[in-house]
């Protein structure tokens, strides 16, 4: 018994880490998944499609949506920040897998400059989407998943000819972090050296390219 317990004491931590890193990847999948299908779409249907990923502007969107969830919408307009249609048919918003949040998804590798893993999010050269104004009642924008007018949401949008949108390629980086009233708790178990920089090493940066749509992942090694 005392052996198990020894074994088990070793074995957990070990299962924790690739339950979170699993976390970081399956919701990478997703997003790449889901940049692709925006894409054909986009070319298919000769319009211009977001995905919509929103993090907390000026805590407008509903708490479960921030940092944590993304969903393709139709846009109009040339440059940034494109206008909101209406989301395209047939879909409803995609939550990732706990313990996993989109940071930034803007024009540069990594969290914070120079692909480091600083703990703040910095949004360099954001593609921004705005949704409608709607006078009174803010039930109508509840079914949008926010709770007041909402300008700047970030987004990766491409164009008809499956172009992305923004003059850059785009960068999605997933990293194994969460956001809990406006404060980013760090893993788990970053590691007990770790500074506060480093604690967001469990990352992956989807790159998109500006002229092919191809998405290529990258660790933090490649950035």
């Amino acid at each position: 018994m005392v052996i198990m317990v020894a074994l088990m004491a070793l074995v957990m931590p070990a299962f924790s880490n690739m339950a979170t890193g699993s976390a970081v990847n399956g919701a990478s999948r997703m997003v790449s998944a889901q940049l692709m299908l925006s894409r054909q779409y986009a070319i298919a249907n000769r319009c211009r499609v977001a995905v919509i990923m929103p993090r907390d502007e000026n805590a407008s969107f509903l708490d479960q949506y921030r940092y944590t969830s993304m969903r393709p919408a139709i846009v109009t307009g040339g440059l940034s920040p494109f206008a909101f249609s209406r989301w395209v048919e047939n879909t409803d918003w995609a939550f990732l897998p706990n313990g996993a949040s989109i940071m930034e998804a803007d024009a540069d590798v990594g969290v914070g400059p120079g692909g480091t893993y600083d703990e703040t999010p910095t949004e360099n050269g954001m593609v921004r989407v705005s949704f409608p104004y709607v006078a009174g009642s803010v039930e109508p924008l509840k079914a949008l998943g926010c709770l007041a007018t909402v300008n700047n949401v970030r987004a990766v949008v491409f164009h008809p000819t499956g172009r992305v949108e923004g003059g850059s390629n785009a960068f999605v980086t997933v990293v194994e972090r969460l956001c809990v009233g406006g404060t980013w708790l760090p893993p788990k178990d970053p590691g007990p050296n770790a500074t506060p920089t480093e604690s967001g090493k469990n990352q992956l940066t989807l790159v998109v390219n500006r002229f092919t749509g191809r998405v290529e992942t990258k660790t933090p090694e490649k950035y």
